[in-house]
């Protein structure tokens, strides 16, 4: 018997291992781990799939203690009841269950010793900015983030020495372990990202990084559940502004109905910038052509126009702010202008492929917020194919605003004659003959590969797994004249 235990035991461990996984996704937060359930149902708790997470020191550990748990729990489970076997069979039965109690048990227990780490790194990473010579520019916002930060980072290399965070490391912990790998006294700038969910998390990473110059690149529906309220996500977003010195910048984008609790109490100079009449830099106009983006905007009264390659009206909103903090820091139009020209777009934000059957897709599957969303189809719509096809998880983590989002995105999917694939199936209250719910990703890709022609245009809206990634088969876009 004690086999059968030890083998549903291993069995069942395996399984658990996505819970690890769930449990790194959501940063080890109860809060958005419980928020992750409520988006995908609580099924994706129960379901039994194996999903490695990633080997970092955090899951090796969970991993192991809750490993030890599980044996030595079947182990006196043996001992107790090695006469009943009908017991036995039923511990072993419950095995799953109790092997993913384990592992939240393990995660319990590793969590004050990652604090005690968290806190020591943060000390470090403390000490090397006050030795730090040159000034750090903090990025953020309900979206855009990630782009505005590697945007930056490119332009203004073309006249100073930069580095930034990287990926999606924008929490104090990630920031602090950014600083201390490449901050350095060669450096000009240095560009950090930081994110929150809650009051007070921005105003934690601003009290080591001592940025000087902040840009605050939008206020959106993003992480709502997490915030309760939009005047919390607010002031969340905030704190960055409140934390630049007198003799900062805060370049705040202003397409939202928040300027004047944004912009209280922020000793630094102020700088906004989007579509918004009331912008000191404003978009006066945007056209594409050709896969590529003509912008014109208006500075204090002065003209100019740039051309890309980024592809998004919300892209041409984070250039914007971008040349804002440039020309503050008087590094000439021209430089600018000339770095804009030269960018790419960034893998998987708006970044444009042939895939399988010569298919014309375009990839925003690094995230999902309504704002990007809303931008994708947009620029979906200009595309010129005999069908249009995009694909959506769902946006996570909208709270109370989901219903007001979704209508938005399905008017947007009927306006372009789009279809919408989701494994969401809330979008169906909106429309049930352009959006269309499939319960898994292989039946996208069944669907895709009996619907999907050459000529048709599809849109990979937030992120997938690597198999869907490997099914679509997308290979840079090389422009056909």
């Amino acid at each position: 018997m004690i086999y059968i235990l030890f083998l549903t035991a291993i069995v069942s461990y395996i399984f658990a291992l996505k819970q690890i996984y769930q449990l790194q996704i959501t940063e080890y937060r109860f809060d958005r781990f419980m928020t992750m359930l409520r988006d995908s149902g609580f099924g994706s708790l129960i379901y039994p799939k194996i999903v490695l997470p990633a080997k970092t020191v955090r899951n090796i550990l969970i991993a192991a203690l809750s490993l030890i748990f599980l044996l030595l729990f079947n182990y006196i489970i043996y001992l107790l009841l090695w006469e009943n076997i009908l017991l036995i069979i039923f511990f072993a039965l419950l095995n799953y269950f109790i092997a993913k109690d384990f592992v939240f048990s393990a995660s319990t227990i590793i969590t004050p010793f990652a604090n005690i780490f968290r806190e020591k790194t943060i000390k470090q990473a403390k000490e090397i900015v006050e030795g730090f010579d040159g000034e750090i520019i903090g990025v953020t916002g309900s979206f855009g983030k990630s782009s505005v930060k590697e945007f930056l980072y490119q332009i203004f290399s073309e006249k100073y020495s930069m580095e930034r965070t990287a990926g999606n490391r924008n929490t104090d912990i990630g920031v602090a372990l950014e600083i201390k790998e490449k901050l350095n006294e060669k450096l000009d700038f240095f560009v950090c990202e930081m994110g929150a969910y809650k009051i007070g998390e921005i105003e934690k990473i601003c009290n080591f990084v001592k940025p000087k110059y902040g840009i605050l690149t939008g206020i959106g529906n993003q992480h709502m559940d997490l915030f309760d309220s939009i005047e919390n996500l607010v002031y969340a977003k905030s704190e960055l502004l409140r934390s630049l010195p007198e003799n900062g910048v805060a370049v705040v984008n202003i397409d939202n109905d928040y300027k004047a609790k944004l912009l209280e109490n922020v000793k630094a100079k102020v700088i906004t910038y989007g579509w918004n009449e009331q912008a000191d830099y404003r978009i006066l106009d945007l056209k594409y052509k050709k896969r590529m983006m003509f912008v014109e905007f208006s500075a204090f009264e002065k003209k100019y126009k740039f051309t890309t390659a980024l592809l998004g009206n919300h892209q041409a909103v984070n250039l914007l702010g971008i040349i804002a903090l440039g020309l503050e820091l008087k590094m000439g139009y021209e430089n600018i202008e000339r770095a804009i020209a030269k960018m790419e777009p960034l893998e998987s934000k708006l970044s444009l492929h042939t895939g399988f059957n010569g298919v014309t897709i375009l990839n925003d599957g690094y995230n999902s917020n309504l704002e990007g969303f809303l931008s994708a189809l947009e620029v979906a719509k200009g595309f010129e194919s005999k069908k249009k096809y995009a694909f959506s998880y769902g946006i996570f983590e909208l709270g109370q605003e989901r219903e007001k989002a979704y209508r938005k995105v399905v008017e947007s999917v009927l306006e372009g004659n789009i279809i919408l694939l989701t494994l969401d199936k809330r979008f169906l209250r909106f429309n049930d003959e352009n959006v269309i719910y499939m319960k898994s990703e292989k039946e996208v890709m069944d669907f895709l590969s009996k619907n999907l022609k050459k000529g048709d245009f599809f849109l990979l809206e937030g992120r997938c797994t690597p198999e869907f990634l490997n099914f679509l088969n997308m290979e840079k876009y090389e422009l056909q004249d």
